[in-house]
């Protein structure tokens, strides 16, 4: 985080990996991948994910 001028203690694991499946489904538009990368058993909790993050 530091190398890209980022403060660590501004950036979690959680909020990290919610941020690269939202980066994936924005440029892919395939919430599937978002929910494997996620690891969520139901794609409904993987689209409640993505309304809460527009």
């Amino acid at each position: 985080m530091i190398r890209i001028g980022q403060r660590r203690e501004d950036y979690g694991t959680h909020s990290l990996r919610r941020t690269k499946a939202a980066l994936v489904y924005k440029q892919a538009g395939n919430l599937r991948a978002a929910q494997i990368l996620l690891g969520h058993t139901k794609i409904e909790t993987t689209e409640i994910e993505r309304v809460w993050r527009r």
